[in-house]
This record gives structure tokens, C-alpha cells and sequence, in this order.
């Protein structure tokens, strides 16, 4: 059975992008199940950059690399410079 992601609530999304990511930041790798961690969804394309608001282009991010990644960097070059 798949999961119809079209209607679900802004947390029933979080909860969602966690569940497929292992409660990890998907950039860094911080265990977002931690007490002190702030899991948000960072989306891959941001809006401003005409990104679509769908599951497919959303991540579990920490809310740390989440502000830092900003709208500047792709995704790549995020995750290049999160691992480094």
C-alpha cells in the first residue's frame, strides 16, 4: 500500500522524510531522534529557485544545516561541503 502524500499535514510530512531517512539529517548526518535535535524538511530546490512543493523534492534535515544550506548551494555541493 502507498502512502498518498498529496494531502498529508506539514508534520505528517516530517514524520514521513524521517521514517525514509532512518531520523537522520540527510546532510549531516545527525541523529534527529536525539532530544536536542530540530528536524525540519529542507527542500531540495527551494521554491524561491522554482523547486515544486512535493514529497520528491523534500529531505529530514537538521534545522542547523537547513538554515546554513540556505538557497545558495545545490544539493550536492552541500552534502560535499557537510561531509568535508
Amino acid at each position: 500500500m502507498t502512502r498518498d502524500t498529496r494531502q498529508m499535514s506539514p508534520q505528517a510530512r516530517l514524520e514521513h522524510l524521517l521514517e525514509l531517512g532512518g531520523n537522520r539529517c540527510t546532510w549531516c548526518g545527525y541523529d534527529l531522534d536525539k532530544p536536542n535535535a530540530r528536524p525540519t524538511r529542507d527542500m531540495l530546490v527551494p521554491k524561491v529557485k522554482g523547486g515544486p512543493t512535493r514529497l520528491e523534492n523534500e529531505v529530514a534535515a537538521c534545522s542547523s544545516c537547513n538554515q546554513k544550506r540556505g538557497h545558495s548551494d545545490s544539493p550536492s555541493q552541500w552534502l560535499e561541503a557537510c561531509r568535508n
